[in-house]
């Protein structure tokens, strides 16, 4: 475990002292603002972006229970339905960052943020496609069977379908996609309009097959199987933006680019080892960006 945990915070160290670095070359060039003010709040913000990876978790070779679903009692005889064995793919892993709640200190030009951010992970969802063609998005993640029909995926008035597909679990049962996570950014400000950081994440959900029925355009889950237990850490640096109006301390927009190194610790259940092939990617490269809005609303020292 300790091994697993040097390659990120020593990633981290690096990625800290090349923004000090980058700052001090900045500030003796006359570009950033050096105030006195100290302070200390409760933060909340709201973002919207997205963050990619090129491969994070494949698996083939489904046995037949996790891919058999009794048809729907409402269409038919309620008999069981086995889907097609294909491989499903987590590959890209597409995250989309929302809200998030912090302790914010900051001495201009410096701030450190610890918290709660939630982020959205990518699942299957419905897209009416061209020429009125209705799928299920992104394929990759997700086999079904028309029943109606007799066979094949196609959607619509008058389908009925079963599927199984490949779903990250939070610990929060209910909210399923949503996975919250830990972290800690320090950023410094280099001019009133730009301010690089780095941030530490950490966070933990389970990687399961699910199956169940396709009705009205929403999944509705029967049986799930956890695959694996998974500890996600992150370590990125990137640049903002502050967008108008500028940061006065209160509220704030901007607009984030960077990039970031994961390291994923995979703990596989028993039940993962009826599958035949599971391949997992728990090193790599993302990049991303978000643009929203932050804000003080408890100032705890003035």
């Amino acid at each position: 475990m300790k091994g697993l945990l040097k390659r990120p915070i020593k990633l981290a160290q690096i990625l800290l002292m090349s923004t000090i670095g980058m700052t001090g070359l900045q500030s003796a060039l006359g570009q950033s603002e050096v105030g006195l003010e100290d302070k200390l709040a409760v933060n909340f913000g709201f973002n919207l972006g997205a963050e990619y990876q090129s491969k994070y978790f494949s698996a083939s070779g489904f046995p037949s229970y996790m891919r058999t679903v009794r048809k729907h009692p409402d269409d038919s005889d309620n008999s069981p339905v086995e889907i097609e064995d294909n491989a499903l793919n987590m590959n890209p892993l597409i995250k989309i960052p929302l809200p998030n709640l912090s302790v914010k200190y900051y001495k201009d030009p410096i701030t450190i943020n610890a918290g709660v951010n939630v982020d959205y992970v990518l699942g299957p969802f419905s897209y009416d496609g061209p020429f009125g063609k209705d799928i299920m998005m992104p394929d990759d993640l997700i086999q079904e069977y028309n029943y109606i029909a007799g066979g094949g995926e196609s959607r619509g008035e008058g389908a009925a379908l079963v599927y199984y597909d490949l779903s990250l679990r939070n610990p929060i049962r209910f909210m399923k996609h949503f996975i919250p996570e830990l972290y800690v950014r320090f950023s410094k400000k280099t001019s009133k309009k730009i301010e690089l950081f780095i941030n530490y994440q950490i966070t933990t959900y389970g990687m399961t097959v699910e199956n169940g029925w396709d009705r009205y355009n929403a999944l509705k889950a029967v049986k799930s199987y956890e695959l694996a237990n998974v500890v996600n850490q992150n370590v990125l640096a990137g640049l903002r933006l502050i967008l108008p109006p500028i940061d006065d301390g209160k509220t704030g927009q901007h607009l984030d680019f960077y990039i970031g190194y994961n390291n994923s610790i995979f703990r596989m259940t028993q039940i993962s080892k009826e599958i035949q092939n599971i391949e997992t990617y728990p090193n790599g490269f993302f990049i991303g960006f978000t643009t929203g809005f932050d804000m003080n609303f408890i100032r705890l020292k003035k």
